[in-house]
């Protein structure tokens, strides 16, 4: 960690930190499980699903600091997002 003049520590952005990119990944996971996969399941079945998910981010994070993993969650949870409300548009009509 380098050091400034005035003794203030240099960190890395908060986006940058573990917790924050495992939360993020997490969330942007379950998102996108609900938006484009999940069935409906007995709750016991959903919480070993949404377990295997909280299991699964932490090879995500590893790859995070090499490729970009947020962002391709993003990308597509706002392609679900998207496809969702195009189909509800053209059940509607």
């Amino acid at each position: 960690m380098m050091r400034l003049a005035e003794g203030a520590a240099l960190s890395a952005p908060i986006w940058e930190r573990f917790e924050v990119k495992y939360v993020l990944i997490v969330v942007l996971l379950f998102i996108a499980f609900r938006l484009g996969f999940e069935r409906p399941l007995p709750l016991l079945k959903r919480f070993i699903v949404y377990a295997a998910l909280v299991v699964g981010a932490f090879p995500l994070i590893i790859l995070s600091y090499g490729l970009p993993i947020e962002g391709t969650l993003i990308v597509t949870v706002l392609v679900l997002v998207a496809y969702r409300l195009r189909r509800r548009v053209q059940n509607r009509s």
